[in-house]
């Protein structure tokens, strides 16, 4: 007699975090203790009390290229780095449930900063400057692959609250920008506001934009959410061949054989 069983429901194809329902997209509100998550960072870099961390599901074999691909190779662009074995990848488990924002949840933060009444014209006109300027920097560094409706309207705050497809444009590119606070002010009061509500967000700067991500994932007060359970050094081979499968994957619409 049998007294214990397994059953599992899902099909091929699904995505971890992300349930398809009719008519939309059912979104997890919570990352669940004792998930697995995994990060890359430059060897021997120590975080800072209250830092956010970028991670990845190291489960996902796309997931895995991009992160100890392209990302990899990027950190050490952006710290000057040309020796070898100078990146890893650290796994990760979620200490405690996670509170995250749906999509709707994370642009209506964004837009709100642009309705806030303490907040004055003059500044919300600089948010937006400072948004148009980081586009400029990243289509001059090759990181934009689709259009964006930022190059062909001037800006004003009420764009960003009455127009819905500014405010996702904007709010995507704003996101690119918020593991530089002390550089934009705007990703600086982004990241305090969502942050007080919430433990960790989609990144919505990868997934489904940038290298098509599909469990790109930032969770804040990493001093308190993750526990290290184990990491691995990344070659700058495996950072090369992890390129060229991302490269490859890019052009077969971002699948990989």
């Amino acid at each position: 007699m049998v007294k214990h069983y397994l059953i599992h429901y899902g099909v091929k194809g699904m995505q971890w975090g992300v349930r398809n329902g009719p008519p939309y997209p059912i979104e997890d509100s919570v990352l669940s203790k004792g998930t697995e998550l995994s990060s890359v960072q430059i060897k021997g870099k120590t975080d800072k009390e209250g830092d956010w961390k970028y991670t990845y599901n190291s489960n996902d074999q796309w997931d895995r290229s991009v992160y100890e691909g392209p990302f990899s190779q990027y950190l050490k662009m952006r710290g000057r780095i040309e020796t070898d074995n100078a990146i890893e990848s650290i796994k990760y488990q979620v200490v405690k449930d996670l509170k995250m924002p749906t999509s709707v949840q994370r642009i209506n933060e964004f837009s709100s900063i642009f309705k806030d009444k303490g907040i004055s014209d003059s500044e919300k006109s600089s948010y937006l400057r400072e948004i148009l300027d980081h586009n400029q920097t990243r289509y001059e560094m090759g990181l934009k692959h689709e259009p964006d409706l930022l190059d062909r309207f001037s800006m004003k705050p009420s764009d960003i609250t009455g127009n819905k497809q500014l405010r996702t444009s904007a709010y995507r590119s704003m996101v690119s920008m918020l593991d530089e606070p002390n550089y934009y002010s705007l990703a600086k009061i982004y990241r305090n506001r969502i942050s007080s509500k919430f433990d960790a967000m989609v990144d919505d700067n990868n997934v489904n934009v940038y290298n098509k991500v599909h469990d790109p994932i930032i969770v804040f007060n990493v001093e308190n959410s993750l526990m290290k359970i184990g990491s691995k050094t990344i070659s700058n081979k495996q950072i090369n061949e992890n390129v060229d499968r991302v490269r490859k994957g890019m052009i077969k619409d971002f699948t990989i054989n």
